[in-house]
């Protein structure tokens, strides 16, 4: 993993989050995992590092910083629509960026909206296309909580 270098109070305070990111019900849990996580992250900073070498700390403060990075992603994604082929058939894809595990962003996340036929006129819902992508990133970030928390034990 490279070390992430940031200035962690600005990083800690960029909260710009779109309208609909702020009115999503759904999102007020994850504000408070996003609220949590930033609390865990300043405590981790702020203990003694009496136990553990300059490496452990540089790494476990990279490990909060990419969570903290994943959870806003799933709490306000980017995303885009995407026509694919195969063959003699287009279907319709949204995507998405995700951190990896050495903090980079990668346009992993994608799926499929339905197949685009030659006469379609059919408009996309942007509502119904966020909540696909919204489901794809929060099954995401719950596997990598689940490994987050297992490594910062």
């Amino acid at each position: 993993m490279k070390p992430l270098l940031i200035n962690i109070d600005n990083f800690l305070k960029n909260e710009d989050f779109s309208p609909e990111a702020m009115d999503d019900i759904e999102n007020w849990a994850y504000f408070t995992k996003l609220s949590e996580l930033k609390d865990g992250f300043k405590n981790f900073l702020a203990q003694p590092a009496i136990s553990i070498s300059p490496s452990e700390i540089l790494n476990m403060a990279n490990k909060f910083i990419i969570q903290i990075q994943r959870l806003r992603l799933v709490i306000d994604p980017n995303y885009k629509l995407v026509e694919q082929i195969h063959g003699d058939r287009k279907y319709l894809h949204v995507r998405t960026d995700w951190v990896d595990d050495n903090g980079e962003k990668k346009r992993i996340v994608s799926r499929c909206i339905r197949r685009i036929y030659p006469k379609d006129k059919k408009k996309v819902s942007m509502r119904e296309t966020r909540e696909i992508i919204l489901e794809a990133l929060r099954e995401k970030y719950k596997e990598s909580e689940e490994k987050f928390v297992n490594e910062i034990v």
